[in-house]
Order: structure tokens, then C-alpha cells, then sequence
């Protein structure tokens, strides 16, 4: 009976213990999966970076992780006949796939739980991979990408030069006139000044001083007369006496009243002088009040060049204007100037009795003598107006030691002193203050002032004084402190350097009435091109070369060459420079924006597209760097760094200035080649660890701190006007999708939608969901991207036609929504349109492929094999414990071995209750007698 109960015992415990594992513990196990699951994934991001919650230790798969990169590129076949004069239309022939092996090292910036966001630093590595099939120095041929955005951002800089040029031109004239005829001038300013410094400036001394110097310089001038009178009768007849002017004139009188015995006639005594001071510290031009005193160098030179012009009139030469007030004599117009007209009583009064005065005409003729030999005479003897000093070999001219110390007051010896002005002259490296080249477009002053002080004064074998009055003669002209009098060119007013700019380009040279090459005259081609000449104010052209469009810089060059290419303004209001409406690029707009007539409009846009950025500037790259539209290098170099002179030179003045100027296509931890340099310091970014139910978990919040792509950020709004609009990262997935507005990023190049497709995929036995995104690349203008300057240029059509295009797939485990594999394949193409037609976006047609990134993906078979038994195991309805990954996993194991044990046993003492019961029955049946004794077994047979 006993083992009876124990069989149906142990039979109901083990059917129990089944009953519990299939209808309690198998639903209660595989229905909690995806709650699991998605309890599992939900800081995945988190979990697969750090060991800890801190994040204070790192995973080292996380850490540091690897891929494989496939790249194809098309190279140009045909560059001689591209760059040649045909300047055909390249052809290209595809090469590849170049496969790197890219490598992902990052490291942990900040993990804010209260947040729910992780912050890392991300710095991508590449190397050509060992079984690359095409090897990763292998020589491409294609579009230079810096060239055009250089050609375009020089322009501004090649105009401010060509100005530049231009005021070192007019310097260097200036300073030869300066030693031609400015020197001349300052030695009679310096002569009368030394004269005058014994004064005590008090008005008598002056007045004292002053008339003295004039009887000094009609002694030196009698002197001269009588040497010149001798020396003309012997000439004539080797005989004769000599004179002087006093004895002339004096003669010329007694013989005009009759001869001897009337010497009464004679009333000329010689030049007696009164004060002359107002002529040495006051004389001024009437009408434009400028001064030519003749201590001045320029009122000295304009002294001794209006007696050079209008020699000195003898008595008949003066009377015969005296109907005129003597206005047309230029002894009498000399002596009002400088107020040294001799003036005698009539003994004739006025209607206020005041005496009537008339000039005495013999005397103002003297002192007109006297004055013109000591000032005209003294520049004569320092060598004014000799134009041929310079090459004398005679000893004649006042040579540049003279000069320079007439100029200056600094003794320069001779030798060294053609050295330092002639050195150069007419070679290519002109170092000489007023050497240049063959084609007059270098100049040595430029050279000077480049110069390092010790350089300087090594390389012209200057002393530090003689060096520092150099420097200051020089600087002078080249700041605008120094000006040429216009004067002395028969005009009013000064001209400086920048002055001259302004006047000769938009017209003529005020100094030789010529048109400067590049001013919008050009040269004449202009008006030889049957337009009308150019004439605007110096103050026009300063507004067009300097104002706030001037095309000098970079804002307004780029401006104008943006309006070329487009057709139009970008969107400004021109008044307030905000936003605005744009306008239609053309003629009008032009004389609008810069205040001048169509015509001026039309030669602006002519000098500045056709003869400085499609001209000047391309050659002057070309000719002084050594760069080209289109270059050949190896692949490694196109993709991870080169050198460019151009950049090198704008960074730190030295094309060959291997630390800086390097370039590339992606961001590699250093530049390819450079010896180490770091191109940049990576890209921070910021992701959701979905600890916080404010964003999705693995999305990406920010990079490099700013919510937006990083090129289409407001930087880029605000430079380009508006023209390029911030787009925003929001959305973009890292690592998961949700169903719900996922979008990728690709590649920094742009943020996309995914659309997501049901569907009966799988991924190594896994059901997936499949999710797509693409490019268009003929909207996708990267330009911006690869520049990067956050200006207009970034926007202007054509300065860099790169477009992107992108197809990406991915899938997604159905479950926890985790991308299990994917694949993308990006395109890079070139807009083959003129650079004036890419103002509208480019049809397929018009795009040329250049490079291509193909990148796959998809989870090891091994952690194939571990979702499978996280997942999809676990929803097995009686399989789900078979992989133990859960203590009920084991508790489900020993209820089965359990309850299968209780069923055995069970059934076992089931299958022995018969046996048992017999044996009770027999017991329980034996009749009495048998119970009692052997007599009674007969009756109890007959009872069985």
C-alpha cells in the first residue's frame, strides 16, 4: 500500500513539476524576452564603451576599432592635351579598388548621467592594406581642388598688390626725383638756413640777416658777370676789360643820356636789399596759399625753376608790359611773389595823401639777377635736372654720395652708395632702392624694405645710422609721409603714393599724362576698344580699390566675382548690409554698388575677370609656385595629405615652408608625408547612452559642440549670407534604429532619412529589418566642406564643383532595433560645366565621377551565434533554457530532471501494486482451520 502512494506521489509531483516548467516557467521566461531584451540594449552605447558606470575604464574593442575601405579613382589620360593649347576636355579612366585599412581610436571626453549623454574624441587612422589590390602609391592625375578657391581668394590680394606695386613704382620715382632735384632744393633751403641761423628770429634780425644774405648773393653775382664779361671779350677779341653788372648798367645809363659828362644820369648804385624774410619763411602761391618759401627745398626748386623758365628781363623787356602792370614779366612776377620788388616815391600822393609808389625797376632787375644766380644757380651746382647723373662716368655730375648727404645729412661713401640704389638693375632679383626688373614689375625698394634690419645692412654695407636714414627716406614714401609738390609739375596740391593710385586708375598720370597698364583705362586698350576713356575722381577710385567693396579686399573681390558667376547679389541689402532681395548682376548693378557711370561699370568688370583673375592671377600662381589646375600624385597623397606652396605661403610667407600648407581629401591623424604633423586634433562628438528617455540611445547630439552638420552650421549662414543654411544632426542614428524618424549621417557630408521596409529578411539566421538612404548628389554641392572658409566663397558657384552622392543600407536586428549590417557607397564628382554655368544645379550629365568609398559591414559569426541564443533561443517554448544564460534557465533544468525523475518513479511504483495486493489477499483469506491446525485444511479447501 505504501509503495502504491509513493508511485501516485511521485507520478502527480513530477506531471506538476513539468506542468510548472511549460505553463508557468516557459511563458513566464520566453514572454519576458523582449522586455529583456530592450532592457538589455538600453544603454548599450554606454555599456559597449565603458567597464564601469563612471566610464573611468574603457572597453578596448570600444577604444580602438577597425574596418576596411575600398576606394576607386579616376585619373585624367590626356593632361597634355587638357593643359595644352587645344585645352580639350579631359577623359578619365577609373583605377582601383584601393583598399586601406582604417582605424577608429577613441577616447572618452565626458559621461553625464544626469544627462544621459557620453562625450568622446574620435581620431580616424588609415594605411594601405597589405592585399590592397591596387597599391596605394599609385600616380592620379586630376583636378586640383585648391587651385580655382586660390585663383578666386587671390584675386582681391592680386589687385591690393598690383596697387601695392604701384605705390612701390611711384616711391622709387620719387626718391630718383628725390635725388635728381628734391636734393638740389634742400641744399639752397640748407645754405639760406645757415645764414639765417645767426639770427635771433626777432622780426628786425630777421629782416637784417635776411638782406644781408641778398647783398651777398649780388656780390657772388657781380663777380660772376664781370668773369663771364671778360671771358666773352677775350673770346671775341682777346682784348678788352672787364666789368661787373653794377659798372654795365651804370654804363648803359651814362651812354643812354649822351655819354661822358652826363654823369648825373646815372642812378643805379646796384641791388640794394631791404628785408627779404617774408620770401624766406612766408611766401605762399596765391590762390591755393602753398608754400614756397625759399627755405623750403620745394620753394627753393620752384624758385630756381621759374628763373629757369622766365630768365630774367633786362629794363626794355620789362617796360614794354608796363601797360599790364608788369603781370607777364617774369623778373616782376618773381619779385611780387617773394616780395622783392624795389619800389621808389614818385613824389606823388594819393587821394589820401599817401606817397604813390612805383618799382624802380633797374634794381628789382639786379636782385632779380642776384636771387635767381644764388638760388637757381646753387641747385644748378647740386646738380638739379641732370637726368643722366646716375650713369656719368666724367666726374661732372654731383655724384650719389653728395646727393644722398645733400638729401639726407648722411655721409654714404660713393661706391656704396650706387650699390645700394643701382644694385639689381634690370635682372630678375633688383635690389638696388631705385633698381627694377626688365619688366619694370619688381622693384629693389620692395626688396629693402623686406629685409630684416642686419640683412639690410649687410647686404648694402650699411652702418645702423646710415641704415636708419635710408629706412626713413624710404618708409616715408612708401606710408605716404613723403609727398611730391605738385607745383613743381605746374599743378597744385601734393601727391603721395596711395594719391597716385587712386588718380591713375580711373585716369590719367597726373605726372606724365599717360595711362597706367592696370588701371581701367588699361593701359589705352580701353578707349582703343572703342569705349569712351575713364575719368573718375581719385575719390571714386579709392571707394572702388579701398571702400567697403573695394575690390583691394577679400569681402568685396569675392563679392563681385560671386555676382559674375551667379548672375546676381547674394541676398544683401546693400544699405544696411543685412539681409535682403538680391539683385541682377550687370552693368547698372555694378555703377550702383560703386557710385559711377556704366561705362566706368563696364571697364571695372572687364579689368577685374578678364585681365587679373583669368589672367594675372592663374599666371602669377603658376609662375611663382609652381602650381597647376591640375595635378599628379600618388594616391596616398590625394587622399591623406599633400603640400601646397599657395597655402604654405599664405600661412607663413614661405612656399617651402614644409610645416604648414598641407591639405587632404579625408582626415587622417597626421598628414601623409609630413614627418608626423597632426591634421587637427580629431572630432568630438556627443551621443545619447540612453540612460534618459530624452533622446534615442547611440543618437548623436552634438559634434565638435554644435548640434549641426559641421560645415551647415550658423558659422557658415552667417558667412555666406544665407546662402547655405544650417542642417541639423537631430535624429541621426549611432547604432540603432527606432522606427521613427532615424536618419543617418553620412559620413559628415550630409544627414538623411532611413526608410525602413518590413520584410522576411535575414542576417546569419537572424530576422532583420532592412532601411535605406540615399544622396542625390546633383543637390549636394560639398564645396563648402572641402573650403571651409565660412565666407561667400564658400558658396560662390564654381570655386570647388565637388558633389557628393550616397546609397547606404542597413539592417536591423527586428527586436532590440540594433544594425547588424550594412553597406554604403559614396560618390565624389566634379561639375564639368564652364565655371559661369554652375550657377543652377548640375543634371547627372554634367557630373564627372572622381573618387568612390565602398565600406560593408555585417556582425561576426560568433556574436551572430550570441544574439541568436539571447534572443531567439530564449523564445523557444521548451528550448528557451538550453543556453543557460539565466539562473532559471538552470532552475527550468532541475524541474525537468526532477520532474522526470518523480514520473519514473512513479510510474515504477505503479507498476508494483498488483504484486503487493496478492500477497495481502492471500493473507488476508487463509481459512481458520489452517489458521487453527492440520485437522481443519479439508474444510478450509472446500471454503477456498
Amino acid at each position: 500500500m505504501t509503495t502504491m502512494l509513493a508511485g501516485k506521489n511521485g507520478l502527480i509531483i513530477g506531471i506538476a513539476l513539468l506542468v510548472v516548467n511549460m505553463a508557468v516557467l516557459a511563458p513566464l521566461s520566453t514572454g519576458a524576452v523582449e522586455d529583456a531584451v530592450q532592457e538589455n540594449v538600453a544603454t548599450k552605447p554606454l555599456d559597449d564603451a565603458c567597464k564601469d558606470g563612471d566610464c573611468a575604464t574603457v572597453e578596448a574593442d570600444w577604444a580602438s576599432s577597425s574596418e576596411t575601405r575600398d576606394f576607386y579613382a579616376y585619373s585624367v589620360t590626356n593632361l597634355a592635351d587638357v593643359m595644352g593649347e587645344n585645352m580639350s576636355a579631359p577623359t578619365y579612366e577609373m583605377l582601383g579598388p584601393f583598399t586601406y585599412d582604417v582605424t577608429s581610436t577613441k577616447t572618452v571626453v565626458e559621461h553625464n548621467s544626469s544627462a544621459g549623454t557620453l562625450t568622446y574624441n574620435e581620431v580616424i587612422s588609415y594605411e594601405c592594406a597589405a592585399d590592397s589590390e591596387y597599391p596605394c602609391d599609385t600616380q592620379i592625375t586630376n583636378l586640383n581642388i585648391a587651385f580655382m578657391p586660390q585663383v578666386i581668394g587671390a584675386t582681391g590680394t592680386a589687385v591690393e598688390g598690383i596697387m601695392d606695386l604701384t605705390k612701390v613704382g611711384f616711391s622709387a620715382q620719387a626718391m630718383a626725383n628725390d635725388l635728381e632735384n628734391m636734393q638740389a632744393g634742400n641744399s639752397v633751403a640748407s645754405s639760406i638756413l645757415d645764414v639765417m641761423a645767426a639770427s635771433d628770429g626777432s622780426e628786425m634780425m630777421d629782416a637784417a640777416y635776411s638782406a644781408g644774405w641778398g647783398e651777398g648773393a649780388y656780390e657772388q653775382f657781380n663777380m660772376y658777370f664781370e668773369a663771364m664779361n671778360l671771358s666773352q671779350m677775350n673770346n671775341l677779341s682777346g682784348l678788352g676789360e672787364s666789368y661787373n653788372y653794377t659798372e654795365a648798367i651804370q654804363g648803359s645809363q651814362l651812354m643812354q643820356a649822351g655819354g661822358p659828362g652826363n654823369e648825373s644820369a646815372i642812378t643805379f648804385t646796384g641791388a640794394n636789399f631791404g628785408d627779404l624774410s617774408y620770401g624766406m619763411y612766408n611766401a605762399v602761391m596765391p590762390g591755393s596759399m602753398e608754400d614756397i618759401s625759399l627755405t623750403t627745398a620745394t620753394g627753393a626748386l620752384v624758385f630756381a625753376g621759374h628763373c629757369d623758365e622766365y630768365a630774367t628781363a633786362d629794363y626794355n623787356g620789362v617796360m614794354a608790359d608796363a601797360a599790364n602792370g608788369f603781370a607777364n614779366v617774369g623778373t616782376m612776377q618773381r619779385a611780387s611773389l617773394w616780395n622783392y620788388m624795389s619800389m621808389i616815391d614818385t613824389g606823388a600822393v594819393d587821394e589820401n595823401d599817401d606817397p604813390i609808389m612805383m618799382p624802380n625797376v633797374n634794381e628789382t632787375i639786379a636782385r632779380d639777377h642776384a636771387l635767381c644766380y644764388a638760388v637757381g644757380g646753387g641747385a644748378l651746382m647740386a646738380g638739379v635736372g641732370d637726368e643722366m647723373w646716375m650713369m656719368d662716368t666724367s666726374g661732372m655730375s654731383v655724384n650719389a654720395e653728395t646727393r644722398l648727404m645733400n638729401l639726407l645729412g648722411v655721409q654714404i661713401d660713393n661706391m656704396v652708395a650706387m650699390n645700394l640704389l643701382l644694385n639689381g638693375t634690370g635682372t630678375d632679383t633688383p635690389l638696388g632702392l631705385l633698381a627694377s626688373n626688365a619688366d619694370g614689375d619688381d622693384f629693389g625698394l620692395a626688396a629693402f624694405m623686406g629685409m630684416a634690419p642686419a640683412d639690410a645692412m649687410t647686404t648694402y654695407m650699411l652702418s645702423e645710422a646710415q641704415y636708419g636714414a635710408i629706412m626713413m627716406w624710404a618708409g616715408g614714401w612708401l606710408t605716404d609721409a613723403s609727398s611730391i609738390p605738385l607745383i613743381l609739375l605746374g599743378g597744385s596740391g601734393s601727391l603721395t603714393a596711395s594719391g597716385f593710385v587712386n588718380a591713375t586708375f580711373g585716369d590719367v598720370n597726373p605726372i606724365d599724362g599717360e595711362y597706367l597698364d592696370y588701371s581701367l583705362n588699361m593701359g589705352g586698350l580701353w578707349a582703343f576698344m572703342g569705349n569712351n576713356p575713364v575719368s573718375i575722381t581719385p575719390e571714386q577710385s579709392g571707394n572702388i580699390l579701398y571702400g567697403p567693396l573695394g575690390l583691394t579686399t577679400s569681402t568685396g573681390a569675392t563679392l563681385f566675382i560671386y555676382g559674375e558667376m551667379a548672375g546676381q547679389t547674394p541676398p544683401i541689402n546693400f544699405t544696411t548690409m543685412g539681409p535682403g532681395d538680391p539683385l541682377p548682376w550687370g552693368d547698372e548693378t555694378v555703377a550702383m554698388l560703386y557710385g559711377v557711370d556704366v561705362n566706368t561699370a563696364k571697364a571695372i568688370r572687364m579689368i577685374l575677370m578678364d585681365l587679373i583673375m583669368s589672367d594675372f592671377v592663374p599666371g602669377f600662381l603658376m609662375d611663382s609656385f609652381g602650381t597647376t589646375p591640375y595635378v599628379t600624385m600618388e594616391m596616398n597623397q590625394w587622399l591623406l595629405g599633400w603640400h601646397d606652396p599657395v597655402n604654405a605661403y599664405l600661412e607663413t610667407g614661405n612656399p617651402m615652408d614644409m610645416s604648414a600648407g598641407w591639405m587632404s581629401l579625408e582626415t587622417n591623424a597626421t598628414y601623409y608625408g609630413s614627418g608626423g604633423i597632426e591634421n587637427g586634433d580629431g572630432t568630438q562628438y556627443t551621443i545619447c547612452t540612453g540612460e534618459k528617455d530624452t533622446c534615442d540611445k547611440g543618437e548623436m547630439l552634438l559634434q565638435d559642440g554644435s548640434p549641426y552638420v559641421s560645415w551647415r552650421d550658423m558659422d557658415k549662414a552667417t558667412g555666406t549670407f544665407g546662402l547655405l543654411t544650417p542642417e541639423s544632426l537631430e535624429g541621426a542614428t549611432g547604432g540603432f534604429v527606432t522606427g521613427d524618424g532615424d536618419r543617418v549621417d553620412l559620413s559628415g557630408y550630409g544627414v538623411v532619412d532611413l526608410v525602413c521596409t518590413d520584410g522576411s529578411e535575414t542576417v546569419k539566421d537572424i530576422p532583420v529589418t532592412t532601411c535605406q538612404a540615399s544622396m542625390d548628389p546633383t543637390t549636394r554641392s560639398v564645396q563648402a566642406k572641402l573650403l571651409g572658409t565660412d565666407t561667400l566663397l564658400d558658396a560662390l558657384p564654381g570655386a570647388l564643383p565637388v558633389y557628393f552622392g550616397s546609397d547606404v543600407t542597413v539592417k536591423a536586428e527586428d527586436m532590440s532595433g540594433a544594425i547588424i549590417s550594412g553597406t554604403s557607397e559614396s560618390t565624389f564628382y566634379l561639375d564639368t560645366r564652364e565655371m559661369g554655368n554652375q550657377s543652377t544645379a548640375p543634371t547627372m550629365d554634367d557630373l564627372q565621377p572622381v573618387f568612390i568609398i565602398k565600406t560593408s559591414g555585417e556582425l561576426s559569426d560568433s556574436d551572430a551565434d550570441s544574439l541568436q541564443s539571447a534572443i531567439y533561443t530564449n523564445q523557444e517554448y521548451f528550448g528557451y533554457w538550453t543556453n543557460f544564460d539565466h539562473p532559471i534557465d538552470f532552475i527550468t533544468l532541475i524541474f525537468y530532471v526532477a520532474g522526470v525523475a518523480m514520473l519514473v518513479m512513479g510510474i515504477y511504483g505503479m507498476s508494483g501494486t498488483s504484486e503487493e495486493e496478492d500477497e495481502m489477499k492471500l493473507y488476508t483469506e487463509q481459512p481458520a482451520t489452517e489458521a487453527a491446525g492440520e485437522g481443519d485444511t479439508e474444510e478450509s479447501s472446500d471454503d477456498a
